[in-house]
């Protein structure tokens, strides 16, 4: 197998880290670490992301943020049914933004993904993974990874350790042999005597053994939970109106703010003229940063008006003329130029030129999008004798907190982050759109002893996000006589690397994919389905397009471009 940049990192993680053969899901000293943040005193860690109370109650640690993808279900089903749970009795929790419930998981589905580990090499890995999180601050939320990723690669694999731990324990307190146990209804059973113990009793003794990192998996055939339609836990809180998000936070002595960035993207402040604010009830303080200004009031509405009153002057470094015209214009002439190839195949653009070919072209744009979620953007901070808190739904609880660390000073120790719920986010409050928690740290460090809450206006939302980008896709077709096409040709502008996502699945012979690389002065972020989101709709709106010039209906001439791949 030749050496992949995969195999490289893991090698190099497992190096630094001295870590041993076969070890196990966490390493010594995690438990108690964890048992101390995030246990009560009749509550007990098993295992990473499975805690045990005496009542028999477990809890799945879930490290991942909640916009309604409904993860506070399936992993805890995952989890009770590795576990052989009452899943009455099965509940949830956010893992605290903390490196020891950093999500080695989601970097083993990320970077590994399907490639399957000798299993003596298995403990190894899982630490090596662990400690590129802990290296990456990494619980992040995003790419439909929660179950595919941190369920089979995480919770699942943690709670079937779990469970064999549980047997062990049970089964030295019995002095039987552990493969004469079963387990059920969270209860270790041994048939033979008739005795049974609940995970609840046996729980702090179980937390003694080495969870394996090859336990045993139950195959599909077995299932009792997963698989099932059960309610949803996170349905009723966000119905009857119970659910606390980062806006309905409200620590005592709250203040306010309000923001006016810079209506030009990486524009500085120049000046602000602060005489409106005479007079204005409820001013606490104006705050001037690099590249806005925010008024902090007692009330949020106060805040709001006495921001809107103000004319700040920015510097638009040499932005100020950009428009969507001008930026389309900038896009095209790039197009109009040599493209880099990405698709190549049979007589690539050549077979455009054939005798008798009949060329259909067509032209799509998208525009630059913003998110705007339903919650709006906001964050609470309090900068306080020399630490801070702060609440805030985002993407990634533990990255945000070593965001705000970095952006206050504040060693990370000092650092509380407070990960809530989001009402919506689809890329805009992940680990690269941090504008809001930058602005709300800054502003609370302007007023020490003070939680401020910093709300971002719809408009404001909307003018200051981080895009979905803008595209140009250019088409070209061959169609032979019977109006399928010989050749597909396609330039298309991206801010990345060539994207997959324009490849297609349809079988033409003759293909020629290329793209420009452009650059703008825009803020970029990540959309739900990334560039799936707009090359679909690009390739997808083509084929109509042909099957439209051949007469067909656009079902049966897809169905015939997908002859040989059914």
């Amino acid at each position: 197998m030749a050496t992949t940049r995969r195999m490289v990192l893991l090698g190099g993680a497992s190096a630094a880290g001295a870590l041993i053969v076969g070890y196990a899901l966490w390493p010594s000293g995690h438990v108690a670490k964890a048992d101390k943040m995030m246990a009560g005193p009749n509550q007990k860690f098993v295992t990473n992301w499975i805690r045990i109370a005496k009542d028999d109650t477990v809890t799945v640690i879930v490290p991942h943020g909640d916009m309604g993808q409904g993860i506070f279900t399936a992993l805890p089903q995952m989890a009770a049914e590795e576990l052989d749970a009452d899943w009455s009795k099965v509940g949830s929790e956010i893992a605290a933004p903390d490196l020891v419930f950093a999500n080695g998981a989601l970097a083993e589905g990320f970077i590994a993904h399907d490639y399957k580990f000798p299993g003596i090499l298995q403990g190894t890995i899982d630490n090596s993974f662990r400690k590129i999180a802990q290296y990456m601050d990494l619980q992040i939320t995003g790419g439909s990874s929660a179950v595919r990723f941190t369920g089979v690669y995480g919770i699942r694999v943690a709670a079937a350790a779990a469970r064999e731990m549980l047997v062990k324990a049970a089964a030295a307190r019995w002095n039987v042999a552990a493969a004469d146990c079963t387990t059920r209804n969270n209860r270790v059973l041994h048939t033979a005597s008739g005795k049974s113990l609940g995970y609840g009793e046996l729980a702090a003794e179980a937390a003694n053994y080495s969870p394996s990192a090859t336990p045993k998996l139950k195959p599909a055939s077995e299932y009792k939970i997963v698989g099932q339609s059960l309610p949803r836990a996170d349905i009723p809180p966000k119905t009857n109106g119970t659910l606390t998000y980062s806006i309905d936070v409200k620590p005592n002595g709250l203040v306010y703010a309000a923001v006016k960035a810079s209506p030009v993207f990486g524009g500085a402040l120049v000046s602000v003229d602060e005489a409106p604010l005479r007079g204005k009830r409820g001013i606490i303080k104006t705050v001037r940063l690099d590249d806005a200004v925010i008024v902090v009031a007692d009330r949020y509405w106060r805040a709001k008006d006495a921001v809107e009153s103000l004319e700040p002057k920015f510097d638009d470094k040499g932005n100020g003329n950009v428009t969507s015209a001008s930026i389309w214009a900038v896009f095209n002439k790039a197009l109009d130029g040599d493209v880099d190839s990405d698709v190549d195949m049979g007589k690539g653009a050549a077979g455009l030129t054939a005798q008798g070919a009949h060329i259909i072209e067509a032209n799509y744009r998208v525009p630059f999008l913003a998110h705007a979620s339903m919650e709006p953007v906001n964050a609470t901070a309090l900068f306080k004798d020399g630490k801070l808190e702060v609440w805030a739904g985002t993407q990634d609880g533990l990255g945000s907190r070593a965001h705000c660390a970095r952006i206050s000073g504040v060693a990370m120790g000092d650092v509380t982050f407070h990960q809530m719920p989001m009402g919506g986010s689809f890329g805009r409050k992940g680990q690269w759109g941090p504008n809001f928690l930058d602005y709300a740290v800054k502003t609370a460090m302007a007023v020490p002893g003070r939680p401020v809450k910093l709300i971002f206006t719809r408009e404001e939302d909307v003018q200051q996000d981080y895009y979905r980008p803008a595209v140009i896709s250019r088409f070209k077709a061959a169609l032979d006589g019977n109006g399928l096409p010989t050749t597909w040709s396609n330039a298309y502008t991206t801010n990345k690397k060539a994207n997959d996502e324009a490849h297609i699945i349809y079988g033409v012979p003759n293909q020629a994919i290329g793209y420009k690389k452009i650059v703008s002065h825009v803020p970029l972020g990540q959309w739900r389905s990334v560039e799936a989101s707009w090359h679909g709709f690009f390739v997808e709106s083509f084929v109509d397009e042909l099957a439209h010039a051949a007469g067909k209906d656009p079902l049966a001439y897809r169905q015939a471009l997908l002859k040989d791949k059914p």
